[in-house]
């Protein structure tokens, strides 16, 4: 089945569900039968649940419909398919002179926002590396 009648099948459907959801109502106004009403307000409640379906399948069923007129389309004259380069300021580098994403350049003056290269001073010329306490999970309930 093609897409235009999927389209047209869930329709149907979706009319069908909303026929028998707006019959019940006054049905179940016009009756004091306690059963009755029960029963239609389980019918109602699953026609409201069927009806969601269908308009989700509706829903899916178009937007597939209209990404796949959408891939045909061209918006570029590029032979390639590739999209134009963006312009170039003459005061912006070339891609090329630019870092790659998460490393610093080290031409000019460092950024206030730069990182900094190391996160502590560097250590006296006698100082040696502290020990680090070697803690148990029972010294640490001690």
């Amino acid at each position: 089945m093609n897409e235009d009648e999927a389209i047209q099948n869930i329709t149907k459907k979706i009319e069908r569900e909303k026929a028998l959801i707006s019959a019940a109502n006054p049905m179940r106004s016009q009756t004091n039968n306690e059963a009755v009403r029960s029963r239609l307000d389980s019918q109602m409640r699953d026609g409201r649940r069927n009806l969601q379906f269908f308009e989700e399948k509706l829903r899916d069923i178009q937007m597939r419909k209209v990404g796949q007129g959408v891939e045909g389309m061209s918006l570029g004259a590029d032979d390639a398919g590739r999209p134009p380069p963006p312009p170039k300021d003459a005061s912006s580098a070339s891609w090329g002179d630019q870092p790659a994403y998460g490393q610093q350049s080290q031409v000019g003056p460092p950024s206030d926002l730069a990182p900094p290269r190391h996160n502590f001073g560097a250590p006296g010329p006698g100082a040696a590396p502290k020990a680090r306490p070697n803690f148990t999970k029972l010294g640490a309930y001690n």
